[in-house]
């Protein structure tokens, strides 16, 4: 970038570099890349779409997207990549599809079950493992890494704060609300049926009159989930904990009151959850009478 002094004749020819160094990202103000500071930011990501089916046997579909992917001269470029109507994979074999920076798709097959042979492309982000049998595709993966640990199908910053949803409920926490009582010996599934309840939700993932139980994941992915409860003084029983997905039991805590009758629990996982699975708190004591929770919190963020 060139300076100019204030009061003095600029050449014409100057400002017009800074201009174009402006618009191509090859300076800011300062003199500095603009590319080079987008590429210390962010890594490569799918920022929408590029999401893969299966259309039927051997033949899968994948949608119109955008991906940012840092090239190997360090720029940052948005690629917009078309529909895929229709694509025939090669039977049994796992085959890692790979979006290139100037729009072209990269298939690379390896054998079922390969741990080598999936090198990344040059200019390229990872967008899917696509698995397959003698006759048909089995899985289509497009979460978590490569046995090389390149990334399937990276969110972009602005997706990974999106798709989270954080639950408190008790007079202490969020906005303050009420706790449900739970009954002896009977597993609860915690209801969040306050409008306080819903701390941060920015994507809907949660209502307070339908299933309001549960946070419904809209993006699949991996998702970090944790939940926490503190009992009431009590020094009778077992108090149990349970982090549900879809009905299945995914992570819990569970431990006895102390002499002094308190009890709180905390339990977190890590896992993958697909679009339309939701995730859900169960609570369980057996004090000999029902028993309302001080505070119950419930969050899910997605990792990758």
């Amino acid at each position: 970038m060139y300076s100019f002094s204030p009061h003095t004749r600029a050449e014409s020819a100057k400002i017009n570099q800074n201009f174009t160094d402006l618009s191509t990202g090859d300076a800011d103000v300062d003199g500095n890349s603009l590319n080079l500071v987008k590429a210390e930011m962010f890594l490569s990501c799918i920022h929408s779409g590029l999401i893969w089916s299966q259309v039927s046997g051997l033949n899968g579909a994948m949608t119109t997207g955008v991906a940012h992917i840092l090239d190997s001269t360090g720029k940052m470029k948005r690629t917009i990549a078309s529909a895929i109507v229709s694509k025939a994979f090669t039977a049994s074999k796992d085959t890692y599809v790979d979006l290139k920076s100037d729009g072209t798709i990269v298939y690379i097959e390896v054998a079922n079950n390969a741990t080598t042979g999936m090198t990344l492309t040059t200019d390229a982000v990872r967008l899917a493992k696509v698995v397959t049998s003698g006759v048909a595709i089995t899985s289509i993966v497009q979460y978590g890494s490569d046995p090389l640990k390149n990334e399937l199908a990276p969110k972009s910053p602005k997706r990974i704060r999106f798709n989270q949803c954080h639950l408190a409920s008790g007079s202490n926490v969020g906005g303050g609300s009420t706790t449900t009582s739970i009954t002896n010996g009977v597993v609860t599934v915690y209801p969040f049926d306050q409008a306080v309840e819903e701390v941060y939700d920015p994507n809907s993932l949660h209502s307070i009159t339908t299933n309001n139980s549960r946070i419904t994941v809209k993006e699949s992915g991996i998702y970090k989930i944790t939940a926490s409860v503190y009992w009431p003084d009590n020094t009778t029983g077992v108090r149990i904990l349970e982090l549900i997905r879809s009905g299945t039991a995914i992570g819990s805590a569970r431990s006895a009151s102390d002499a002094n009758g308190r009890s709180a629990q905390n339990a977190t996982t890590v896992v993958p959850v697909t679009a339309g699975q939701y995730i859900e708190v169960s609570l369980y004591q057996n004090s000999g009478g029902n028993l309302t929770p001080t505070m119950v919190n419930l969050s899910v963020e997605l990792v990758q």
